[in-house]
């Protein structure tokens, strides 16, 4: 699986990539037979009036089939 992993209004530490990376190769043993999968990780955060969120987004494109979770909250 090859992962991407960007961030917008964020740094992006060694150690957010490698949770990332840890948490996305265990869809591995569902997509073992599978090739190519790309998957595409976005982290952004938000430190506006009052309000603080952080948001990762991930595509896993997949032959036939695109997966798109999305998920919000106040820490990654």
């Amino acid at each position: 699986m090859n992962i991407n992993i960007t961030g917008k209004n964020i740094r992006l530490t060694d150690a957010i990539k490698s949770y990332i990376e840890e948490k996305m190769h265990k869809l591995d043993r569902y997509l073992a037979d599978i090739e190519p999968v790309e998957a595409n990780a976005t982290i952004e955060a938000n430190k506006g009036r009052g309000e603080r969120w952080q948001k990762i987004e991930v595509t896993l494109s997949i032959p036939r089939l695109i997966v798109r979770a999305e998920e919000w909250g106040e820490d990654l």
